[in-house]
């Protein structure tokens, strides 16, 4: 009897599957903390933003070029304006 109690009370509060129509206005949250941004005394900066740095150019960019959401550091700048990656290591295999 107590189960059934709870299950009743858990469904009358749970959300509904029916979708208001009448509400037209989108919001969109943005969690400043999981964004990937690069942080410079206490300033956000988004991708590709090219900052003065001890002297030299820094680029915001991905830490690992190949993943498009991952993290983003400052890289050194060449003379293109694109960020330097170190070369990538060879691949290691076991037998």
């Amino acid at each position: 009897m107590r189960t059934a109690l709870v299950v009743l009370i858990t469904l009358m509060f749970a959300p509904q599957g029916v979708a208001d129509t009448k509400k037209t206005k989108t919001r969109v949250w943005v969690d400043a903390q999981h964004t990937s941004v690069c942080w410079y005394e206490e300033r956000r900066y988004s991708e590709g933003a090219v900052i003065d740095m001890f002297g030299a150019p820094k680029i915001c960019a991905r830490k690992y070029p190949n993943q498009d959401n991952g993290a983003l550091i400052w890289r050194a700048v060449d003379k293109q304006g694109h960020p330097i990656y170190p070369e990538q290591q060879g691949k290691i295999r076991v037998h």
